[in-house]
């Protein structure tokens, strides 16, 4: 099990990389999230680690940052995509999707794409 310390300073980097490359603000995070907008900046600070649940939910983020950064290569790439209506989700964005807490759609949306298929 990760030390406190370790997980304090993935859980900024993540909750900071959606934030700072993404453009999302602490509310969108925290919809997506289902934490409330103070836990939220509390984790990005890095003064809190996750508990329960919210452990659960910060490695679904970290997995999504991560294809992101695959699928892209870049935070502005990604951010870009994030804004760009999409035929697989009905024609609308993947950031209404994340505000919307469907990250793992998100995630099962990315792989497909890392995977070569078209969406």
């Amino acid at each position: 099990m990760p030390s406190i310390a370790l997980e304090k300073r993935v859980t900024a980097e993540v909750v900071g990389w959606v934030r700072d490359e993404l453009g999302f603000r602490y509310v969108d995070i925290s919809a997506a999230l289902h934490a409330s907008q103070r836990t939220v900046r509390r984790w990005s600070e890095g003064r809190v680690a996750p508990r329960g649940a919210d452990r659960d939910t910060i490695e679904k983020l970290g997995e999504l940052k991560q294809f992101l950064i695959a699928v892209f290569g870049t935070g502005e790439a990604a951010a870009t995509w994030m804004n760009l209506p999409l035929p697989a989700l009905r024609g609308r964005t993947p950031g209404l999707a994340f505000r919307a807490a469907r990250v793992a759609q998100l995630i099962d949306l990315l792989a497909t794409m890392e995977s070569g298929a078209f969406v």
